[in-house]
């Protein structure tokens, strides 16, 4: 798709098509690059999907030859609602026709006196790229072949919903799990064994945070090992732990207000003392909290009480 950089031109059959954008919804979606044979005076238009007056229309391969010229001319390569390529040809000396009703821009082609061939530097890359630029009603259903909608500035309607969950109380219950179990063996240095990242949905929230730990199979140790759950980092508490088998699992609580989406979670387990081979565990971090579901509509136009 056409970005602009310094000294490129931006030809009147352009603005036209960021002005047809809105309200008329017309514009590529996707593919439908303009190319030259190099040989001829021929332009290729590849393949792709266009929207005309907010109808998709799908567009296959087609080649345009364009006439020769007695003047040096530009010429407009389009693609209609029927999905045919249309070479509009100019008719004033290093000027562009408008674009045709119903059309898309895809091309202009400079034509110069004589020439046989259409360079690849003739060919201005005319196409508008309803993703970047449009104010169109963006159908949620629709393929858009995992592109990002982005830099569209202000966006008017009837407003935008989005689901979205909150944790309002500590409790028991299991939001997220992350399985699994890791042993410290001799080892004073923190080991990373579980990692969780609060989802971009959720509000501000507030969890209880859980590990289990165990020194395993060494019912009289009394060295034991340390337990450690921070935020983004940051510590958030640390628990010396000499539970034995026989005491069975024992868990590590932490309580966390104010906790905004992408907030990464951490647990970590090391040993008490340098060499000593009693392992020391932890298991399973859950995250936990009275869980509810929001639907918000941002921008709705009720703005009566």
């Amino acid at each position: 798709m056409k970005t602009f950089q310094d000294g490129d031109p931006l030809f009147g059959a352009m603005m036209h098509a960021i002005a047809n954008l809105w309200p008329n919804g017309t514009a590529v979606l996707s593919g439908c690059a303009p190319t030259g044979s190099g040989s001829a005076r021929q332009v290729t238009v590849a393949g792709g999907t266009v929207v005309i007056n907010g109808t998709v229309v799908s567009i296959s391969q087609q080649t345009k030859t364009l006439d020769a010229a007695t003047f040096d001319r530009y010429d407009l390569v389009s693609v209609n609602a029927s999905g045919q390529a249309v070479v509009t040809k100019g008719v004033d000396t290093r000027r562009v026709p408008p674009v045709p009703a119903n059309s898309v821009p895809i091309a202009i082609c400079l034509v110069e006196t004589g020439a046989t061939t259409l360079p690849a530097d003739r060919i201005y890359d005319a196409r508008m790229d309803a993703l970047r630029v449009s104010a169109l009603t963006i159908d949620a259903d629709k393929d858009w072949a995992g592109k990002d909608i982005t830099n569209v500035g202000v966006i008017t309607g009837q407003g935008i919903e989005a689901t979205q969950k909150k944790s309002y109380a500590y409790s028991d219950n299991v939001i997220h799990l992350v399985s699994g179990q890791a042993c410290s063996t001799g080892s004073t240095t923190p080991m990373l064994v579980h990692t969780a990242t609060v989802p971009q949905g959720y509000m501000t929230s507030k969890f209880r945070l859980k590990v289990d730990h165990m020194c395993p199979g060494y019912e009289t140790s009394i060295r034991g090992g340390y337990v450690r759950i921070t935020m983004n980092n940051r510590v958030l508490g640390d628990k010396g732990f000499n539970n034995s088998e026989s005491d069975g699992w024992q868990t590590f609580t932490v309580e966390i207000d104010s906790v905004e989406p992408g907030t990464v979670f951490k647990t970590y387990v090391w040993s008490n003392i340098s060499g000593w081979t009693a392992p020391n565990c932890i298991k399973d971090f859950r995250i936990c909290g009275d869980e509810e579901t929001y639907v918000r509509r941002f921008g709705s136009p009720d703005i009566t009480w």
